[in-house]
């Protein structure tokens, strides 16, 4: 029925009317109608108490159920209030405790509100920024330019998604970021703020730049060797073809081999290129069966003597440190086959009585001088070093000529304590 969807304030206009037209009803009636008869049926007494059964019982009675209509618009008005508080509280929590910068903005781009994800990235509180123009938070050298071009986005299209920049943190620090801005308006269209999401993409620039890198070692790596030794082929073959003319059996024997073992060392080249593009799941293998995986694969396809010492730590390390390690192996083993040319490889994994992870890659290989090594060749094991460090690692290269090659990476395990283990990664190689 309508009058069971009408709102509290419209009940008790509502009710304003009508009691008292109920009550002068009632009364009328009462006196006109049964007021006469029961004087002339019944005695005194009788009608007495019908009296006060009509006035002290009909009348709250009336008033009881009317009360009651209007308490049920009560209840259901704060059960509604309590369910959108709720929400409120839940919507508030989900923007307060985001890992995401979540910024609210007035009309003139003054910060309003500053989440956790905000202070977590740039460093300050909320305290300190709430009421602090956008600018703030632009390098000096491009605010005022930025700030235009956003007003302008903003007053055309109503709003900025994924616009690339640098913010600067507490400590003058400049941070690659990507932020949306949203217009928000209120009931009447009118515009009353924004609302302002930051991602800082740190983290993906530098992995961005890391595998730019590593697109361009491997391109230089094939040109150096395969295409090289395309090249090389080519013009044997051009040798033999004179020799044949020439009718010199012996010299194009000799010419032949030399392309044999040419196209056999491409071959290879080409297998390792492809080989280290390979992904490998680490999730679905566990890190302790990837590493093995990875060794006899090498083994398989270089044909060196292995020899390991590898305690199971699959389960005592972060889902980034296994991937750390695992990459680091990758990048020993690509200079071992690439550069040493060892015969015999010993890998160990262990932990120390400082618990601490140990990895040791060590081969009977040529070694190298490291003041006078080629930076470009051993790019990929620089990038591992780095990676270690951040995790609080170090590393250590022991070579020299005649030597051969140990690589030592040192992790400590009480920095790993607590950490998550992360998402589902696979791992080119």
């Amino acid at each position: 029925m309508p009058w069971r969807n009408m709102k509290v304030h419209e009940r008790v206009v509502l009710l304003r009317w009508v009691l008292p037209i109920t009550i002068f009803v009632v009364v009328l009636v009462y006196q006109l109608v049964l007021f006469r008869w029961i004087h002339d049926e019944v005695g005194f007494v009788q009608h007495t108490a019908l009296e006060i059964s009509v006035y002290g019982i009909v009348g709250p009675v009336i008033m009881f159920l009317a009360l009651s209509w209007v308490a049920q618009g009560l209840r259901q008005k704060e059960n509604a209030e309590r369910l959108v508080h709720e929400r409120e509280r839940f919507l508030a929590n989900i923007t307060d405790n985001s890992a995401e910068a979540i910024i609210s903005l007035d009309t003139n781009l003054l910060m309003r509100s500053w989440n956790q994800g905000a202070r977590r990235i740039f460093g300050y509180t909320s305290e300190q920024m709430v009421g602090q123009h956008i600018e703030k938070l632009f390098s000096i050298h491009n605010r005022k330019s930025e700030i235009i071009d956003l007003q302008n986005t903003l007053k055309e299209l109503g709003i900025v998604l994924d616009y690339e920049t640098a913010f600067l943190q507490r400590t003058e620090t400049p941070i690659p970021v990507e932020m949306t801005i949203t217009s928000m308006f209120n009931d009447d269209s009118q515009l009353e703020g924004y609302s302002m999401i930051v991602h800082d993409v740190s983290l993906s620039k530098r992995r961005e730049k890391m595998l730019d890198e590593e697109r361009k070692r491997i391109a230089g790596e094939i040109h150096d060797s395969f295409a090289q030794d395309l090249y090389s082929v080519t013009l044997k073959l051009e040798v033999c073809q004179k020799l044949i003319e020439d009718k010199e059996l012996e010299a194009t024997k000799t010419e032949i081999d030399l392309v044999r073992s040419v196209i056999k060392k491409g071959l290879r080249d080409v297998r390792r290129a492809i080989f280290a593009l390979q992904p490998i799941d680490l999730e679905e293998m566990g890190f302790d069966a990837a590493i093995q995986h990875l060794l006899q694969q090498y083994k398989q396809l270089y044909h060196f003597s292995l020899t390991t010492d590898l305690h199971s730590l699959g389960k005592q390390l972060p889902r980034r440190s296994q991937i750390l390690l695992f990459r680091t192996l990758q990048e020993c083993l690509n200079n071992v086959t690439k550069h040493s040319h060892a015969q015999q490889v010993w890998v160990t994994m262990i932990i120390n009585n400082k618990n601490e992870l140990v990895m040791i890659v060590k081969d009977n290989g040529q070694g190298f001088l490291p003041d006078k090594v080629d930076a470009k060749a051993h790019l990929g094991l620089t990038h591992m070093k780095e990676q270690v460090e951040r995790q609080g690692g170090r590393t250590s290269v022991d070579t020299d000529l005649g030597i051969g090659t140990s690589v030592q990476v040192t992790l400590p395990l009480n920095s790993f304590k607590g950490t998550q283990n992360g998402n589902h990664q696979s791992v080119g190689r």
